[in-house]
C-alpha cells in the first residue's frame, strides 16, 4: 500500500518601514546571491544529498537565506529549504527584450511559478523583475512601468501574504522592498554612500524609487559581490 504524507507551516511576513517582519518580529536578512549551478549537471541538482549539502554549507557560512538569481529552483530544493530553515527569494528569469511575446510568455510562466510554489514556507519574497532586464527603458516609457506595476499587483493578487519586489536592484516603480545593487569593491565608499542619516536616506529613496527616475549605472566588467537592502 502506498503512503503519502505532507507538512504545513504557519508564519506571517510583512515589510514594516525599513524592516522585514517575520512572525511579528523584525528579521534581518543575511542572504547570498545563489545562481544554483552544479559542476556536473548544470542547473539541475544531481540528487537530494547534494541539495542538503548545499543548504548546510550556506547556513554554515552564516547566511540565513538565498536570493535565487534568474532561476526557478527545483521543488526538491524548496522542500529541503522548508525542512532545514533557509529563507528563499524566488526570482523569475528575465526576458532580454520588451515585446508582446515576452510579456505574454513571462506573465503566463510567472503565474505557473507562483501557483506551483506558493505553499512553500521557505519563500519569503517574489521577484518578477531584476535590474530592469526586459524593461530597459523603464524611466522613459510608460508601458514598461505599467508592465512592472501589473506583475507586482498580479503577484499580490495570487499571493497577498508575501512581499513582492517589483524590480530588484535598479529603478523601482512599485515594490514592498527597495533593493539596491551596488557592485563597488570599496567597503569605505559603500559605507559612506549609504550612511544612515536623513540626507543619505533621502538620497537612497530618490535614487531607488525614481521621480525623477535614476539612470542605470553601468556595471563594471568585474562584478564584485555587493548588495544593500
Amino acid at each position: 500500500m502506498d503512503r503519502v504524507w505532507s507538512y504545513a507551516a504557519l508564519r506571517s511576513l510583512a515589510s514594516d518601514g525599513d524592516r522585514l517582519v517575520l512572525n511579528g518580529r523584525p528579521y534581518f536578512l543575511r542572504m547570498v546571491l545563489d545562481q544554483g549551478y552544479w559542476p556536473d549537471t548544470g542547473s539541475t541538482p544531481p540528487d537530494d544529498d547534494a541539495i542538503r549539502r548545499d543548504i548546510e554549507l550556506t547556513k554554515a557560512m552564516g547566511f540565513n537565506g538565498v536570493r535565487k538569481h534568474q532561476k526557478i529552483e527545483d521543488p526538491r530544493y524548496l522542500y529541503w529549504a522548508d525542512r532545514m530553515g533557509l529563507l528563499v527569494w524566488e526570482e523569475m528569469p528575465s526576458a532580454y527584450r520588451f515585446t508582446e511575446d515576452s510579456i505574454a510568455r513571462l506573465t503566463r510562466q510567472w503565474i505557473d511559478v507562483v501557483e506551483r510554489d506558493v505553499s512553500h514556507p521557505c519563500i519569503v519574497a517574489w521577484v518578477p523583475f531584476n535590474e530592469s532586464w526586459g524593461v530597459p527603458n523603464l524611466p522613459d516609457i510608460a508601458s514598461q512601468r505599467h508592465y512592472v506595476q501589473a506583475l507586482y499587483h498580479l503577484t499580490k493578487t495570487l499571493d497577498p501574504t508575501r512581499p513582492v519586489v517589483g524590480n530588484d536592484g535598479w529603478e523601482s516603480v512599485t515594490t514592498d522592498i527597495i533593493g539596491v545593487h551596488d557592485y563597488d569593491e570599496s567597503a569605505e565608499r559603500i559605507s559612506a554612500r549609504y550612511a544612515v542619516d536623513d540626507g543619505a536616506v533621502q538620497s537612497a529613496e530618490t535614487r531607488a524609487t525614481g521621480w525623477p527616475y535614476p539612470r542605470r549605472r553601468r556595471r563594471p566588467r568585474r562584478r564584485a559581490a555587493g548588495r544593500v537592502e
